[in-house]
């Protein structure tokens, strides 16, 4: 349970942040949704007053459900148009409120009598129509957004969703269990805080996952940019060691990208220095020309002879082109033949 809680504290966090950032209705809803079931499931574990099954429970603990389920159901209404239509948030809220009012007033009187059935069925069947609505919403819109992160969002939180249905249908069966039965269902009961916990899990993830999916996006990028470059790098900074500065293991996405960038500002200079022989490329062949003549060439490029191969690269409008001419420049000199890769203790790692 405690991992749980770091866990959605984590997510109330990074929600947190992103409104601070832009304040919008859809980051303002998720900060309430994961703060209150943050707050919910921190008072059940350092409260130590988990009332029993038959019990109307903790309030303050259900009443934060409540709010985390309607919040829920403004965000996932929010993200097709940014803001629900005024109508469906005063439905909601109003049937929140009603909830929340027969819950307040049913807890204080006698749980021996009616009232503490009708707290139990208002609180769960709630739960569960709002959980339901939630999970049709996951359904409609997950197939409305290309972005991974987004994807990965709705289908954790839809499972997130799916699993606390199951939490709040097995307190609907225990209330009429409860009331048919002596022995009481312990077994439903305990199978309904499971489902809760992992449902609480789900979304938590959910949450937190437009952030990781796009960092292990921006991870894998420079990683694999960093690779396309390795032939042609490697052999130009064993030419040329003094271009080349120690990096980082790409541990992180951070590493990652400053070790890629590094590797195309490397490749860039050794280009400026290295000399080409033969066969000058023509405009129409430049790129895989070029990737000719420097593998033909390449123990040769610290001669003073011949031309540059900077030279040789086409003009280009911007950073942003010439990256791409030196990854097609790199990929072709990767397929330009075998050969043998010269290694040097003076290239960096």
């Amino acid at each position: 349970m405690a991992i749980v809680v770091a866990l959605l504290w984590s997510a109330a966090a990074f929600r947190l942040h992103a409104w601070r950032k832009s304040a919008t209705f859809t980051n303002g809803a998720f900060v309430v949704s994961t703060a209150a079931i943050a707050l919910a499931c921190t008072w059940k574990v350092t409260s130590g007053a988990a009332s029993g099954p038959s019990a109307q429970g903790d309030l303050f603990e259900h009443m934060l459900l409540v709010v985390a389920a309607l919040a829920t159901q403004l965000l996932l209404l929010s993200l097709r148009t940014g803001r629900p239509q005024p109508r469906a948030i005063a439905a909601r809220v109003l049937t929140a409120a009603v909830v929340l009012a027969v819950m307040a007033t049913t807890y204080v009187l006698d749980p021996a009598t009616a009232a503490d059935v009708i707290y139990r069925v208002a609180f769960h069947g709630y739960l569960s129509v709002a959980l339901v609505e939630s999970l049709q919403l996951v359904i409609r819109y997950s197939r409305s957004f290309d972005d991974a992160g987004r994807k990965m969002n709705l289908l954790l939180i839809g499972w997130g969703c799916a699993v606390g249905l199951i939490y709040s249908a097995s307190r609907l069966l225990y209330v009429l269990v409860d009331l048919t039965l002596v022995p009481e269902p312990t077994a439903i009961h305990t199978a309904g805080s499971a489902a809760a916990l992992i449902g609480s899990s789900g979304i938590a993830l959910g949450i937190l996952a437009p952030r990781s999916v796009r960092a292990v996006q921006r991870w894998r990028t420079a990683v694999t940019a960093t690779h396309r470059l390795d032939p042609l790098w490697r052999d130009l900074a064993h030419a040329f060691p003094d271009i080349t500065l120690s990096t980082s293991s790409p541990t992180t996405v951070h590493r990652a990208e400053i070790r890629y960038h590094r590797r195309l500002l490397e490749v860039a200079e050794g280009l400026a220095r290295a000399h080409v022989h033969g066969p000058i490329p023509t405009e129409s062949d430049a790129v895989s020309g070029l990737a000719r003549a420097l593998l033909v060439s390449r123990t040769t490029w610290q001669t003073p002879r011949g031309v540059l191969a900077s030279e040789l690269l086409p003009a280009t409008p911007s950073t942003a082109e010439e990256r791409r001419f030196i990854h097609a420049l790199a990929d072709d000199y990767r397929t330009a033949g075998n050969r043998t890769t010269p290694t040097t203790s003076g290239a960096a790692a």
